[in-house]
């Protein structure tokens, strides 16, 4: 395309569209008009095994499938978790052990944004046999923010914006008699976690750590020079260590009530492990 042939003629200067340019456009018109659409929206509740054999558990103990989520689709939206635990509560058909009344007890306010209007949240039967009593219904008017919910550090919630935030942290210690010698495993990360919607309708979420550790010689023997397994650019550090970024985020809307719409980069598993 000559420079001639991108002036119009009224003489203004103009970019002519590619079809790659043309595809991007269609798309993003596609995305604000469904959202303006969109049913409400929640994020989702990343990948831990022991957080989702919590879930599995008190699905197992209902006896029937959730309606808002497949057990072997995860991760599972925060909204379907609350779902799911407000069904057991209503229902009142299953025997829950003191363990199972802390789980429910747990994963409502671990998603507390979304328990505003579920039924039992304040029955005398909740109250009385939630043994950790975490949960708290979000009171009315202005909430406080810094603290005012045990899962977050700071917090907003009304009816057009939510937004949770977090430092995070992991660590571990153990060891491993691969290497010649007995060595020593150790694992640190810190980094912030981010969540929440804009008007119930677009949800997002960024979590962003920096790592360090000396891993299983299986590990170091399968991962590349430059790279770490399922995150990315990584260095080698002394005694067969390793330093690396994680770095993940989306955001999602459902544009039907049957359908959900991600884009990012994160963690998906389909069927009984990981893919």
């Amino acid at each position: 395309m000559s420079l001639k042939n991108s002036i119009g003629e009224n003489g203004r200067f103009f970019l002519p569209m590619g079809a790659g340019m043309v595809r991007c456009f269609q798309a993003f018109l596609l995305v604000l008009i469904s959202l303006s659409r969109a049913q409400a929206q929640s994020a989702f509740v990343p990948l831990n095994d022991d957080y989702y054999h919590l879930i599995d558990r008190l699905e197992i103990k209902r006896g029937k499938f959730s309606e808002g989520f497949h057990y072997n689709v995860k991760p599972f939206e925060r909204k379907a978790i609350v779902a799911l635990t407000d069904s057991i509560l209503k229902e009142g058909t299953i025997n829950l052990t003191d363990r199972d009344w802390e789980t429910l007890d747990y994963l409502r306010e671990d998603s507390w944004e979304w328990t505003t209007g579920m039924v039992s949240t304040d029955s005398a039967h909740y109250n009385r046999f939630a043994r950790l009593h975490w949960f708290k219904p979000p009171p009315p008017g202005k909430l406080r923010r810094f603290f005012g919910h045990a899962p977050d550090l700071y917090s907003v919630h009304n009816k057009d914006f939510d937004l949770h935030f977090n430092f995070t942290t992991t660590n571990f210690l153990g060891s491993d008699n691969s290497y010649d010698t007995k060595s020593s495993l150790w694992y640190t990360a810190r980094g912030v976690e981010i969540r929440g919607m804009i008007g119930e309708k677009l949800g997002f979420y960024t979590y962003v750590a920096d790592n360090q550790g000396r891993f299983p010689k299986y590990v170091n023997d399968f991962r590349p020079e430059t790279s770490f397994p399922g995150e990315g650019l990584a260095k080698s550090t002394r005694n067969n260590g390793v330093d690396f970024l994680s770095a993940r985020g989306y955001i999602t809307f459902r544009p039907l009530k049957q359908i959900n719409v991600k884009f990012g980069h994160d963690y998906n598993t389909f069927g009984s492990g990981y893919r």
